[in-house]
């Protein structure tokens, strides 16, 4: 038997709103440990994206050097990492040989990924295959004639998929790492998608696998039966609000026994709220949010002057505020205000104000916009 956990899309570096989420992330990366500790595996599979970008702030390779540290003090788990479409490759795969020697496996080269990392556990042979992000055309320089075209993720992969069965002991645990997007992934706003869909893969590719662990999708979901997301560990959009966000442990007796989610707590979780500015700022309703990463979806008709300054009294750690769309009345048809070519100026105005906020234009108001239309010599 076989215990591996898989995680994937931890993004260290990321900036949210402006705010840096590093804090956030070295205490679920803490909880990763804590659980490899406590309940020892054979094997963990990051699968892709370790950093945001490509170059990574100092701080965030300081975080992983951490992670991968006080790992090692408390458990002898295997450790196989790749890139993922937001890692450099080359930068994340620095001291890979050295740290090889220590089973910590960083597989960068998509030479490579046909030659496997081999454990023994139990008299029974396990071999992981992990296949780095795959750029399109990646293999062309090494094809020729009607073969040299590999224009797509999916042609990539099949390329290489193809290689590795061919060589593939049946007999042994095969486990593929790799970072894609499969048909029917739940997306969310957190990830880079691929324009036009060019990066869709068909999990039929990951069929002779005992087991594939992917990353790049943030949603926790299972592709198939043997193909699954972990995950990001914490949330990155405020369009993952309702996701409980964690860790794939899975334990393997010559096929699948179990796959079993292991929720991560995170620092701060993050809610969406929305109402009247003042319901916002004085309702109990809201109390529970308090030290939540907010954003604030306001239902007031009417201009608010700073927002985020106030609401911040109440949320400290609110990120975003934005305004609702005014609703449309029952039967109404949603049209651009209209102009005509021989209105002026003001009325023209007044069209777009009641377009925007449902009522007409106070006299206040118009007497602002006359005020402004002067000081800009506006005619």
């Amino acid at each position: 038997m076989i215990k591996l956990l898989h995680t994937s899309d931890w993004h260290l570096g990321r900036v949210l709103h402006e705010k840096p989420l590093l804090e956030d992330q070295a205490h679920v990366l803490g909880q990763i440990t804590e659980i490899l500790h406590g309940d020892p595996h054979d094997l963990l599979v990051v699968a892709g994206d370790i950093y945001d970008r490509s170059l990574p702030p100092a701080d965030a390779v300081a975080l992983l050097s951490r992670f991968l540290t006080e790992l090692r003090r408390k458990s002898e788990v295997t450790v196989v990492m790749i890139p993922g479409n937001h890692d450099s490759a080359l930068r994340l795969s620095y001291c890979a040989e050295m740290l090889s020697l220590s089973g910590i496996h960083i597989r960068s080269e998509a030479a490579c990924a046909h030659e496997p990392i081999r454990l023994l556990k139990d008299n029974n042979t396990v071999n992981i295959y992990a296949i780095p992000f795959l750029e399109p055309g990646i293999f062309d320089a090494h094809r020729e004639g009607e073969d040299a075209v590999k224009g797509s993720h999916e042609e990539a992969l099949e390329h290489l998929t193809g290689i590795i069965r061919s060589g593939m002991d049946k007999s042994a645990v095969n486990i593929c790492v790799g970072h894609l997007y499969t048909r029917r992934g739940l997306t969310s706003d957190s990830e880079r998608v691929m324009v036009g869909g060019a990066g869709d893969v068909d999990p039929a590719l990951f069929d002779d696998f005992t087991y594939t662990a992917l990353g790049h999708l943030h949603r926790p979901q299972g592709v198939s039966g043997k193909v699954h997301y972990s995950g990001s560990p914490m949330k990155y959009s405020f369009s993952e609000c309702g996701d409980t966000k964690g860790v794939l442990s899975v334990t393997i007796a010559g096929e699948i026994q179990d796959i079993a989610a292991i929720p991560l707590t995170p620092l701060r979780d993050m809610a969406r709220l929305r109402g009247s500015f003042q319901s916002l700022l004085n309702d109990g309703e809201f109390l529970e949010y308090r030290g939540h990463y907010v954003e604030a979806e306001l239902t007031d008709g009417g201009i608010i002057t700073n927002p985020l300054v106030s609401l911040r009294e109440r949320f400290p750690h609110i990120l975003s505020v934005r305004q609702a769309a005014p609703q449309m009345k029952s039967g109404e048809r949603s049209t651009a205000p209209s102009i005509s070519e021989k209105g002026t100026l003001e009325d023209d105005y007044r069209a777009f104000h009641a377009h925007i906020h449902g009522e007409e234009a106070s006299a206040e108001t118009m007497d602002l916009f006359e005020k402004i239309r002067r000081e800009r010599n506006i005619p």
